[in-house]
C-alpha cells in the first residue's frame, strides 16, 4: 500500500478513521476484504501473488497497516510484509502486537512503514532492512506513504504527504463527520510523478488497485468501505465506495 491516512482522536465518536490507497502492478492478483481468521475475527483483503494483506482490523478493535518503502532497495527472498500484517493482527491490542513486532529480525523484511492502532494506542514502526524504529504517536492526523511520513508540512515533507496535509487542513475535516464523502477526497488527488494519491499508469501496468475507508467507533466496532479499480483504463477515483463490513450494500 502506497498512501495509508491515519486520524487518531481527531474525531469525537471515533478514535480510529483510516483512508487508504493500494498502488500496484494493475495484473497483481488480490481478492477483496474477507473474514480471513475465525478465532481473531481478521477482516482484510487478500494479496493473491504472496498470501498476505496490506491493511487490515481484527475483532478486538485492533487496526494494522503498511506501506512499502521507496527510499529502501528491495532484496529477494525476503520474509513477507503482508504475512507480517496478518500475524500482527493475530493479538487482542495493539500493546500485544507491538511487543510482538518488537523482536522481529529487520534484516528478513524489506523496507516498511507500519502502523499498529487501537483506541488506546497507536504506533509507527520503520523497517529500513536492517534496523527498526518505533513511535508512540499522540493524537492527530498521520500521512504515510511510500515516499515518507509527515503531520506537517515543511520544507522536508514529502510531496505526496504534503498534498494530503493540504488537503486536510483547508477541509477542516476535524469539524465534520468522517464519511466516504469527506475523506474519499484525500485519496482522489492527482499529481504529476506519482505525487497524487490517485496514480494511472496502465501503460506501465501499475495504478491505484483499491481504496479502504475504515472507522472505530467508541464502542469498539469496525466499519469498514471498500473500493477496486475496474479496469486499468479508469482512474480508481471514478468509483464509489461500498460499505463490506458489517455486511451491508451501502
Amino acid at each position: 500500500m502506497c498512501t495509508l491516512i491515519v486520524a487518531y482522536k481527531v474525531f469525537e465518536n471515533y478514535p480510529i478513521v483510516i483512508a487508504a490507497n493500494r498502488d500496484e502492478l494493475l495484473d497483481r492478483p488480490s481478492e477483496t476484504p474477507a473474514i480471513r481468521d475465525d478465532k481473531f475475527g481478521i477482516y482484510a483483503p487478500k494479496d493473491l501473488a504472496r498470501g498476505g494483506t496490506w491493511i487490515g482490523v481484527n475483532k478486538f478493535g485492533l487496526f494494522v497497516g503498511l506501506t512499502n518503502r521507496l527510499d529502501i532497495r528491495s532484496q529477494p527472498n525476503c520474509f513477507s510484509r503482508g504475512e507480517a500484517v496478518m500475524r500482527t493482527l493475530r493479538h487482542r491490542s495493539a500493546l500485544e502486537a507491538i511487543d510482538y513486532m518488537a523482536p522481529l529480525s529487520c534484516e528478513k523484511l524489506n523496507g516498511f512503514h507500519m502502523v499498529i492502532a487501537d483506541k488506546n494506542h497507536l504506533c509507527l514502526i520503520k523497517g529500513n532492512g536492517i534496523l527498526m524504529y518505533r513511535s508512540l504517536e499522540t493524537r492527530g492526523a498521520l500521512v504515510i506513504t511510500n515516499h515518507g511520513v509527515g503531520k506537517t508540512v515543511n520544507s522536508r515533507t514529502p510531496r505526496r504527504v504534503a498534498n494530503v496535509l493540504t488537503a486536510w487542513e483547508a477541509s477542516k475535516f476535524a469539524d465534520s463527520e468522517p464519511t466516504t464523502e469527506s475523506l474519499a477526497p484525500l485519496l482522489d488527488i492527482h499529481d504529476e510523478g506519482r505525487h497524487g494519491t490517485c496514480i494511472s499508469e496502465p501503460e506501465n501496468n501499475y495504478g491505484t488497485k483499491s481504496s479502504s475507508i475504515i472507522r472505530l467507533g467508541n464502542d469498539g466496532k469496525y466499519e469498514y468501505w471498500h473500493r477496486e479499480r475496474p479496469a486499468p483504463e479508469r482512474h480508481i477515483c471514478e468509483v464509489e465506495f461500498k460499505k463490506t463490513f458489517p455486511q451491508a450494500t451501502a
